[in-house]
């Protein structure tokens, strides 16, 4: 009896020192990655001799908050899965013309770790850009106010002017933030263009991600026209992107602020 206690014990002390089966979730020590620049694009690939998988690492520093953005090439032979290890983010099951951006706020001075992985042992091409947050120093495009495709990258406008972009292929999201002060009203008014190939989806974020609307809907014939209260200083933040992600929306809008 004692030997078979024994053995389960050893076996329990054995299996938590795996940490589970393939150590997705954390940091794995004994890898090749290539270390990238904040704010600094790389195309980068995996061809079918390199195996399906390849590590980046980005440095990141205390305080400071980061939008990451990764676009699987037109070119690629099939999807790609990204994953940041050790936060809990992904894997996200990116498919061909597909993009996706993240918001990363780092506690600590650390090397951020990418993994990508191609659906098999054929070619991949793909973008990743890492840029620094709107507080920490990013720079935007003022006549297409890119890169604004996540909240720590939301483009800042101004009280009641008109704004017109587009989202196309390999640009999903649209992220803008406006400044409030407790006690304002934000009216919001959004058209969709008869150009865009689906309807509008916006969507209003208070401070800290959390949704002070429910999503809404835009077609090509009804502009759309709401009103809502803040009770908290800071940034408002607005999201839009189309019912068929990845093909070309045309939109204005404004957003206007008033006090009770």
């Amino acid at each position: 009896m004692k030997i078979q206690i024994l053995l389960i014990l050893i076996s329990i002390i054995t299996l938590s020192a795996c940490g589970g089966s393939d150590g997705e979730s954390s940091k794995p020590s004994d890898i090749n990655a290539q270390t990238l620049e904040i704010g600094k694009s790389y195309n980068l690939t995996i061809t079918a001799n390199e195996g399906t998988i390849k590590y980046y690492s980005l440095p990141v520093i205390a305080g400071s908050s980061y939008s990451i953005d990764v676009i699987n090439d037109g070119s690629s032979s099939n999807h790609i899965t990204v994953q940041v290890m050790a936060t809990g983010f992904g894997p996200e099951v990116l498919g061909v013309r597909r993009m996706i951006s993240f918001d990363y706020d780092a506690n600590e001075n650390d090397d951020l770790l990418i993994k990508v992985r191609g659906s098999s042992k054929a070619f991949f091409r793909y973008h990743l850009t890492a840029h620094p947050s709107v507080n920490d120093g990013l720079v935007h495009d003022d006549a297409s106010y890119e890169p604004n495709n996540s909240k720590n990258a939301a483009y800042p406008i101004i009280n009641g002017a008109q704004y017109s972009s587009t989202l196309n292929q390999n640009d999903d999201y649209d992220w803008y933030a406006l400044d409030v002060v407790n006690g304002d009203t934000v009216t919001l008014v959004i058209s969709n263009s008869i150009a865009s190939t689906s309807f509008l989806f916006p969507q209003l974020f208070d401070r800290n991600g959390n949704p002070l609307t429910q999503q809404f809907v835009v077609s090509h014939t009804e502009n759309l026209n709401e009103q809502i209260n803040v009770d908290y200083t800071g940034p408002v933040f607005l999201k839009l992107y189309g019912q068929s992600l990845g093909t070309p929306h045309r939109y204005s809008f404004n957003m206007t602020l008033s006090v009770n």
